[in-house]
C-alpha cells in the first residue's frame, strides 16, 4: 500500500515540473497555491509576495500611562473659617469649572470694605464744591461717578483725568490713593471664595468644613478630568519620526473605540531606567470609559512613505537584503528599512512587479530554478 502512494506521489510531482517549464515562459504569472517549500531536481518552491509599490502611512505604537493633564494644590490666600461651598468638599467629589468648592468666612472683611466705601463716598462729595469753582468742565464728570459710588457695591472705573492740575489737586486730597486702596481690598474679598479653575475631581482634602485655616494653607488636591496626557516610552529610532502636532488614536480598553489625540511634547532625552524616550500625549476626556491612571495602547501618525512596500520582516536578512525571484532565478536586493513592527516592515527600493521570496530558505543557490507560490 505504502509502496503504492509513493508512486502515485512520484507521477505528481514529475507532472507538476513539466507543467511548469512548458508554461514558464509564456508568462511570469503564478497561480496561488497554499503549499509548502518543496524540492526537486533542481527546482525549488517557496512562498513569495507580488511586489506593488505604494504610499504607506508610517505609526508608531504604544504603551503607557494616561494622567491628568494638570493637577493643582488648592491654597487659601486668607485667614478665617472653612465654609461649605456647593459641591462637597470630599476626597472623590467631582465638579464643573466656576463651581464653588468651598468659602472663607468673609464676614469681617466684607464690613470693613462697606466702611471704607462709606469713607470714599465722603471725601470724593468733600471734593464737589471745589470742582465746581476751579475745574468747571469737569465737574459732571466727577459728580457722575459720585452718584455711582455705594458701600454695597464695586467701586466703578476712575474717571480719565488729562489735566496735570487736576491730577494734582486729587492726589492731595487722597482721592486717587483711596481708589486704589479701596480696590485691592474688593480683589481680596474674593479670595474668601474658592472658585474651581477647571472640570475635574478632587483628589484629596487636608482641612474639614468647619476648621480654621490660614493664609498658604493647602486644603486640597485638584486634577482636571477634561485634559488627560499620556505618557509613552518609545525607542530612540522612533522619537526621530515624531514632533508635536502628529495626529495620534489612543484605544479605549479592550473595545475597538478609539479616540483623539494629538503629541504635545517629545523628550529630547533617554530613560535611563528604560532607555528610551517619553512621548506626551494629550486628549481631551470624551469618554466615561478613560480614567486617570489607566494604561492604555497609543497610535501615532507620523507620516507616509513614497514607493514603499509592506513585506514580512522575516524575509529581511540581518544586512538588509532580501531574496527575490526573477526569470526563475534567485536574487539579492538591498532594501532600505523605513519602519519595523512586530511582524511586517515598511521598506523601499524593491521594483514593482518582482517576486519576493517570503520565507527563510536553506541554502539558497543563485544555480537552481525557484519557483514563487504567493499565497492567498
Amino acid at each position: 500500500m505504502k509502496k503504492r502512494q509513493i508512486i502515485i506521489l512520484g507521477v505528481v510531482v514529475i507532472a507538476a515540473l513539466v507543467a511548469y517549464f512548458s508554461s514558464g515562459k509564456e508568462d511570469g504569472t503564478k497561480k496561488a497555491v497554499n503549499v509548502s517549500s518543496t524540492e526537486a531536481k533542481g527546482v525549488r518552491f517557496t512562498r513569495a509576495q507580488l511586489i506593488k509599490n505604494e504610499t504607506l502611512p508610517l505609526y508608531v505604537y504604544g504603551f503607557g500611562r494616561i494622567n491628568s493633564g494638570s493637577s493643582i494644590s488648592l491654597s487659601t490666600e486668607v485667614q478665617g473659617i472653612l465654609k461649605q461651598g456647593n459641591v462637597l468638599f470630599k476626597e472623590g467629589s467631582s465638579f464643573k469649572k466656576g463651581d464653588v468648592l468651598a468659602k472663607i468666612n468673609n464676614e469681617e472683611a466684607r464690613y470693613s470694605l462697606q466702611a471704607r466705601r462709606s469713607q470714599y463716598l465722603t471725601l470724593v462729595a468733600n471734593i464737589l464744591p471745589d470742582l465746581k469753582i476751579d475745574f468747571p468742565e469737569d465737574f459732571n464728570t466727577w459728580n457722575g461717578f459720585y452718584k455711582l459710588l455705594s458701600p454695597e457695591r464695586t467701586l466703578p472705573s476712575l474717571p480719565a483725568i488729562t489735566k496735570q492740575r487736576l491730577k494734582t489737586y486729587l492726589a492731595a486730597k487722597n482721592v486717587l490713593t483711596e481708589f486704589y486702596s479701596i480696590r485691592k481690598d474688593e480683589v481680596r474679598l474674593n479670595k474668601y471664595t474658592l472658585v474651581a479653575p477647571f472640570s475635574g475631581v478632587i483628589v484629596n482634602t487636608n482641612a474639614e468644613i468647619g476648621s480654621l485655616v490660614s493664609p498658604g494653607t493647602a486644603i486640597a488636591t485638584l486634577k482636571n478630568s477634561t485634559q488627560l496626557e499620556l505618557s509613552v516610552p518609545v525607542s530612540h529610532t522612533e522619537a526621530k519620526l515624531l514632533n508635536p502636532g502628529n495626529p495620534t488614536e489612543i484605544k479605549v480598553g479592550n473595545s475597538d473605540n478609539f479616540i483623539a489625540a494629538t503629541v504635545s511634547r517629545v523628550g529630547s532625552y533617554i530613560d535611563p531606567k528604560t532607555q528610551s524616550v517619553p512621548v506626551y500625549i494629550r486628549t481631551k476626556n470624551q469618554t466615561s470609559e478613560i480614567l486617570d491612571g489607566m494604561y492604555l495602547e497609543a497610535k501615532i501618525s507620523c507620516g507616509n512613505v513614497k514607493n514603499a512596500s509592506l513585506i514580512p520582516r522575516s524575509a529581511i536578512s540581518q544586512n538588509n537584503t532580501v531574496y527575490a525571484i526573477a526569470d526563475s532565478t534567485l536574487q539579492e536586493i538591498k532594501v532600505t528599512i523605513k519602519k519595523l513592527y512586530d511582524d511586517e516592515a515598511i521598506v523601499t527600493n524593491l521594483p514593482d512587479g518582482i517576486m519576493l521570496v517570503t520565507q527563510a530558505l536553506n541554502n539558497p543557490s543563485l544555480q537552481d530554478k525557484y519557483v514563487g507560490i504567493v499565497e492567498l
